[in-house]
């Protein structure tokens, strides 16, 4: 197991609503909320067997624990040397000489992109697994979300806080239990309509028990 350190751009999250923050100190996980007055950043350091199951365990306690929420996506984490330095507590000028291999083993990652004023960025997962490799972090060190994890989990976190977060799902879950050949229709706000649709039985004998962990279908 290794710790996972990511962003979460939470939106409906109000960083000065004692609700929101003593829900998130219910969560069991370690998260720092931070605001810049537009956008909600959350920072969650999370065990986990892997990238994926941290993300998910990360939304679902968001889900469970904070009410009122209306978006989550994972954040881009590009790095300019500046903030290279920063993590890794050296001075930028020793960050420099790695980058241009005036120091250390050379092979720093190509840069992500350029941006205003020339600056150089590039993925922080892409400069930990080579500062990892030439033993510049410790293992133990929490780990970043590969970009490609995080793109293409993107619209699967958003569907999954949606359903877990909204109102009437628990309503929708006893209904599951009670009229198990019943589709129930329900909307997602950003997604639209959708529909819980049970598996059809060939036969009554066919039908499960109540309590059972049979998963219906998502229709949309």
């Amino acid at each position: 197991m290794h710790q996972y350190m990511f962003d979460l751009l939470v939106d409906g999250f109000d960083v000065e609503n004692d609700a929101h923050i003593e829900g998130l100190l219910t969560c069991d996980l370690e998260a720092y909320p931070s605001s810049d007055g537009l956008q909600t950043t959350i920072t969650f350091v999370v065990p986990a067997e892997s990238s994926v199951h941290a993300l998910r365990d990360a939304v679902d306690a968001l889900a469970m624990c904070v009410s009122g929420l209306t978006d989550v996506r994972v954040a881009a984490d590009l790095v300019a040397t500046s903030d290279i330095a920063r993590r890794l507590d050296r001075s930028r000028e020793s960050v420099r000489q790695l980058v241009t291999g005036e120091s250390g083993p050379g092979g720093f990652p190509h840069p992500e992109a350029v941006v205003a004023s020339g600056t150089k960025v590039w993925q922080w997962f892409d400069v930990y697994e080579w500062l990892l490799t030439h033993e510049y972090v410790e293992v133990s060190d929490p780990r970043p979300i590969a970009p490609d994890v995080s793109r293409s989990m993107a619209l699967d976190l958003h569907l999954t806080r949606s359903l877990a977060t909204q109102p009437n799902i628990r309503r929708l879950a006893r209904l599951w239990g009670r009229e198990r050949r019943a589709d129930v229709h329900f909307s997602i706000p950003l997604y639209g309509e959708y529909v819980l649709r049970p598996p059809t039985p060939s036969s009554e004998r066919d039908v499960p028990p109540e309590g059972d962990s049979s998963r219906p279908t998502l229709v949309g």
